[in-house]
């Protein structure tokens, strides 16, 4: 572990295997200390697993939290010792000062990655408690379809957890990738009451799916999430659609409080754009936060060339209608 002023290096272990750590998530807790979400090699074999790490305001770690300041999360079905390759992508603190993480694991003999969840307690441990625990010793796991992952996480006043992400479907004419919601409960189980609505067979009990595509073939990947006040429900990311000569938008749509998508957002739902006149080559969006003046998003935009890329921020109306839904 190295530090300077202000910033720090370090890895999710304290023991000494072939080193790789990666962080995509972090959250301030209410004491002020720090939590840290990302990926670890677990040993030598090239196990990848879940990595959270706990600081306090000076940067050093917590060794009350987890295993010395730092816990590995693993998710295959084999246990600890079994090959995994788990991402995570996404974190939240319960009022209860217990965190939820999430992202994708792979799992020995199944096919794709699946939706990948797990809680820890305030101490750093996986939440394991045959009563309130939650999950199956602290972790679920989701089969949206192929190479799903959560990339953005809610947790709701009720407990209840919003999963946002992505994932592969074999809608007509080719497997597509879509946006894909759930909500789940505090135990970890799906609420199938979520996303009757089902507007593009295939259809799963308690997902709401996402088709940006004309033809019903897109690539369209969920990054980031967040509530209105009536609790309706904002997802943004990119969307790339089979019309548009692998063009990627902006993308974001709205579904109501009850998972079904906001037929009077935007244009059926959906809307998007580009970032600069003249992108559209490669633009996606990846922070959003809703405000008095509306919804502004934040991301990246590729110049024409598809080869530079630049920060993108726009400011959105709460409720966008267009002639068309990517103007």
């Amino acid at each position: 572990m190295a530090g300077g002023q202000g910033w720090l290096i370090f890895q999710f272990s304290n023991v000494p295997i072939t080193p790789a750590s990666f962080v995509n998530a972090v959250a301030v807790q209410a004491d002020g200390k720090i939590v840290v979400l990302g990926s670890a090699t677990r040993n030598d074999a090239g196990n990848i697993d879940f990595g959270v790490a706990r600081f306090g305001a000076d940067l050093a770690p917590d060794a009350s939290f987890g295993n010395g300041g730092f816990k590995l999360v693993a998710f295959d079905l084999d246990g600890p010792s079994g090959t995994g390759y788990d991402l995570g992508f996404a974190l939240a603190m319960q009022t209860d000062g217990k965190i939820v993480v999430a992202g994708k694991a792979s799992f020995a003999g199944v096919g794709g990655d699946r939706a990948a969840v797990a809680r820890l307690t305030a101490n750093g441990q996986l939440d394991n408690d045959p009563v309130t625990g939650f999950g199956l010793a602290g972790r679920a796991n989701f089969d949206w379809g192929s190479d799903s992952s959560v990339q953005a996480i809610k947790v709701n006043r009720d407990g209840s957890i919003l999963l946002a992400g992505s994932t592969t479907r074999a809608t007509l004419p080719t497997a597509s990738n879509d946006f894909a919601l759930s909500r789940i409960s505090s135990g970890g189980t799906v609420d199938a009451t979520f996303a009757t609505a089902c507007p593009l067979a295939p259809c799963q009990a308690g997902v709401a799916f996402v088709n940006f595509g004309y033809s019903g073939k897109s690539s369209d990947f969920a990054n980031a999430i967040a509530l209105q006040a009536d609790g309706k429900i904002l997802l943004v990311g990119s969307a790339r659609r089979s019309d548009t000569n692998g063009s990627s938008y902006f993308a974001t749509t709205r579904l109501g409080r009850d998972g079904n998508i906001d037929l009077t957002y935007g244009f059926g739902g959906i809307s998007g754009g580009t970032f600069a006149a003249g992108s559209g080559i490669d633009d996606s969006a990846s922070a959003i936060v809703i405000g008095n003046r509306g919804i502004m998003i934040a991301g990246y935009s590729a110049e024409a060339t598809g080869t530079n890329y630049r920060f993108g921020i726009a400011q959105l109306q709460l409720d966008l209608i267009f002639s068309d839904p990517f103007e």
